[in-house]
């Protein structure tokens, strides 16, 4: 009787997670280490940024308990990274990516939807200019050819992600549906609509489209809804 509460009960609780806490949550304590970062000064009414450290290698027998159980679970990841929130630095994202062979969307190999929603100037303030662009790359971990719906959205003028990046994350999302891009910056854009056929793509969302990607958008097999803000 009790398993079949749990099973449902696991399955509500794991279906959308807002940081990425919850992906440390299954292991031992004993393996993070947890960075405070005090900005109360800054930031009346926040609590402390939190960094997750990884402490010694990762092995895959490591991940068992959080890829059987918790991760196919996970249908939405809506991460709102503003001060205050928990983070994982970037060598305890290198460690996940060597424990699982580097394979998009290996952390949540069932998500239908992936937000990242912020203001990076202030994430750089706290956590230092490079760590948007280093962490990045990882994010393909969580993402794959299940993930339906993408939104990126940016408080500042930029989303300070590479090209590199940009390419790893599309060339997996194969039958993304939905993606909104809510920044202004042209060349992210541009980056994101050429890195990918986009064959599934239905509905586009942008704050900004140069006249150049105008043509391309339209030409987009499947795209029926295209919206500029």
């Amino acid at each position: 009787m009790c398993k079949a509460f749990l099973e449902p009960g696991l399955d509500s609780v794991w279906y959308s997670i807002d940081s990425f806490e919850a992906i440390v949550a299954p292991f031992t304590k004993s393996r993070w280490r947890k960075e405070e970062f005090d900005h109360s000064l800054t930031y009346v009414g926040y609590e402390p940024s939190i960094l997750f450290h990884i402490e010694g290698p990762l092995e895959p027998s490591d991940l068992e308990r959080y890829t059987k159980y918790y991760a196919p679970r996970i249908r939405e990841i809506l991460i709102d990274l503003y001060p205050g929130v928990a983070m994982m630095s970037l060598e305890t994202c290198e460690a996940l990516s060597l424990a699982t062979n580097h394979q998009s969307g290996n952390l949540s190999p069932l998500l239908r939807r992936f937000a990242w929603r912020t203001d990076f100037r202030e994430v750089e303030r706290i956590y230092g200019q490079r760590f948007i662009v280093d962490v990045a790359p990882y994010l393909a971990l969580f993402m794959g050819g299940s993930t339906r719906s993408v939104t990126y959205k940016s408080w500042a003028s930029r989303l300070p992600i590479e090209a590199g990046t940009i390419q790893s994350i599309s060339a997996n999302m194969t039958r993304l549906r939905d993606m909104v891009l809510q920044t202004r910056d042209s060349n992210l854009i541009h980056g994101i609509l050429t890195s990918s056929s986009w064959n599934h793509l239905e509905k586009l969302v942008v704050e900004t489209l140069s006249g150049a990607d105008i043509p391309h958008a339209g030409s987009l097999p499947q795209l029926s809804n295209l919206h500029i803000m």
